[in-house]
């Protein structure tokens, strides 16, 4: 037992010497990593004290750059405004401008329209104008057939041209007035060419009642219950060959015995 004993005394201190080399392991290894989490948390603290520079960097950059925003806002809200009023200007212009172009416009067609009747009135003034002159009965007798004739004088200052004419007789139940013919019977006009007439020249168209006629209404024409009706048409063109021009007209009888005829109340219209 002494022997067992005797060896358990010589591994105490073996025993001793690794624990103290552990614990000194132990001790060191506690240091160097005490030392390394100071330096990581060293390193930890310069990141994060750079990264709160940098941050406040751009903190800094982020004020002047609300401070510069701000300012190109007013800036860009006074151009706003700015050309919003420029706008309103130009729409004012524009709508100025249309207003003055409309007034134009309605002056250009007044001053168009002055011209016209200006135009029309000097053309008036000068072109033909084909009137009824003076009208006669040449012969009015029972048993032979009626004659007249009717004066047309142009009273233009200038030519009448491509005159053509057309005349008839009626002889009717007597009205008082005589009213012109009806509708009828003049359309049975038929026209014929007749010299062109000059400024203030005159010409003379006949008209003839057959003596037939005249035997078979003689005592009734004389009477006035009957009514004898020459009327008839001229047209013809002035120089300016715009339009073609008419002259009605219509005479009665109006009293057989002095062999006076006179104008129609109506049918004698002229243009």
């Amino acid at each position: 037992m002494r022997q067992g004993g005797h060896n358990n005394a010589h591994q105490k201190p073996a025993n001793t010497a690794e624990l103290a080399k552990d614990i000194h392991w132990i001790h060191h290894a506690t240091l160097w990593s005490q030392i390394g989490l100071g330096l990581i948390g060293l390193g930890a603290l310069w990141i994060y004290h750079g990264q709160l520079t940098v941050m406040g960097g751009q903190l800094e950059q982020m004020k002047g750059s609300g401070g510069q925003t701000d300012k190109l806002i007013c800036l860009y809200q006074q151009q706003v405004a700015q050309l919003t009023k420029q706008a309103g200007d130009t729409h004012d212009l524009a709508v100025a401008a249309g207003k003055q172009a409309e007034a134009a416009n309605r002056a250009a067609i007044t001053a168009a329209g002055q011209l016209q009747a200006f135009q029309d009135v000097s053309r008036l003034d000068q072109r033909a104008w084909i009137g009824i002159g003076p009208f006669l009965v040449d012969q009015f007798e029972e048993h032979k057939s009626f004659l007249s004739h009717i004066e047309y004088i142009n009273s233009g200052r200038t030519p009448a041209l491509q005159v053509e004419m057309a005349t008839r007789y009626m002889i009717d139940k007597a009205s008082d007035p005589p009213v012109g013919p009806p509708l009828v019977q003049v359309k049975q006009l038929k026209f014929a060419a007749a010299q062109s007439n000059p400024p203030q020249g005159n010409q003379t168209m006949h008209q003839e009642v057959s003596k037939e006629d005249i035997e078979r209404h003689y005592n009734a024409i004389k009477s006035k219950t009957e009514s004898l009706m020459i009327f008839g048409e001229i047209h013809y063109w002035d120089i300016s060959h715009k339009q073609m021009h008419t002259t009605q007209f219509c005479v009665h009888l109006r009293d057989p015995d002095a062999k006076l005829m006179a104008f129609c109340d109506f049918f004698n219209d002229m243009n």
